[in-house]
């Protein structure tokens, strides 16, 4: 006798079911229609566009046709504040510099104070805009990291910026030099150096003997 083996299937997959799935419009609604396949839509790119699109909408007013930008209509933009007002600034000045400063008297030996000396002050309005002294006061807080273009740099080795006096003043050491007439031309060691003589270009000389 023959023994017969029980075969066990398994279950069959949705998609293989002689149905498919159809949704009418984007209000939930389905149909089974007596066809297989996969489930369909009767809208399958989407709802249609009801409205422009928001980045064509842009690109079309900004890009396309920028004659409507309102370029002098500022009363949308422009803000102004009332200026409150205070006649009594009109009256302020700046302090001046102290002209004089006290000055300790102390004994030379053993460094004792005697007394105190009220000493006048030179070149009391320094500035980093007027003096390339170092001995001129610092500017504004305001001003202590970055600075200001307009500062004056200081003087060379920290030294004191001579008077109009000390530069106009010549010394007998010194010689007044003539820099068209005074200049050496032939450097130390060398036989011949370089002539600066305005010189005429043979070419132009034959057009003036021509002419």
């Amino acid at each position: 006798m023959m023994e017969t083996e029980r075969l066990v299937l398994p279950t069959p997959d949705p998609l293989d079911l002689p149905l498919r799935a159809l949704e009418l419009g984007c209000t939930g609604r389905w149909e089974l229609l007596n066809v297989p396949g996969a489930p369909e839509s009767t809208l399958p790119h989407g709802l249609p566009p009801c409205a422009p699109d928001l980045q064509q909408e842009a690109e079309q007013l900004f890009l396309s046709s920028p004659a409507w930008l309102p370029l002098h209509g500022v009363e949308h933009s422009a803000r102004k504040w009332q200026r409150k007002m205070d006649p009594w600034s009109l009256l302020a000045a700046l302090g001046a510099p102290v002209p004089s400063d006290l000055q300790a008297q102390r004994h030379p030996t053993t460094g004792q104070i005697l007394g105190y000396k009220e000493v006048l002050l030179e070149n009391t309005n320094l500035s980093a805009t007027t003096s390339l002294s170092l001995r001129r006061p610092p500017g504004p807080a305001s001003q202590s990291l970055w600075g200001n273009p307009t500062q004056y740099p200081f003087w060379p080795g920290g030294m004191d910026e001579p008077s109009i006096t000390d530069l106009s003043t010549r010394e007998e050491a010194e010689e007044e030099i003539d820099f068209e007439k005074d200049l050496l031309t032939v450097p130390p060691g060398f036989k011949k150096g370089v002539d600066f003589a305005p010189k005429v270009l043979p070419w132009l000389e034959q057009a003036a003997w021509r002419t």
